[in-house]
């Protein structure tokens, strides 16, 4: 399974060619310093609380228009309701033109 690594050749691999490799990938940012990479998480991990808080913000906000919503279409219903009455009423009386 590891027998290639023993066909590789080992003797042009000099610590100055290793130095390079290990500059070379910190400079394209695929080797990262720990104490970099910590402080990314940090900062990904405060970014995701305070979209978290926004999210709860606006779940509640969505959630409190919804009651007054339906309080609002409850009221609305009510005005209805009396407005019907109300027009049924005006409705029956006699009008001041009507001989009876």
């Amino acid at each position: 399974m590891i027998a290639w690594l023993h066909s590789l050749p080992w003797a042009p691999i000099t610590a100055a060619s290793l130095v390079g490799t290990f500059v070379l990938m910190v400079w394209r940012g695929t080797l990262v310093p720990k104490a970099t990479f910590d402080a990314v998480c940090r900062i990904q991990e405060s970014r995701l609380a305070d979209k978290s808080r926004e999210s709860d913000d606006w779940r509640n906000a969505y959630l409190n228009s919804e009651k007054a919503r339906s309080l609002t279409d409850q009221q609305l219903a009510r005005m209805l309701e009396l407005l019907q009455s109300t027009d049924l009423f005006i409705r029956s009386l006699p009008r001041s033109g009507d001989p009876d």
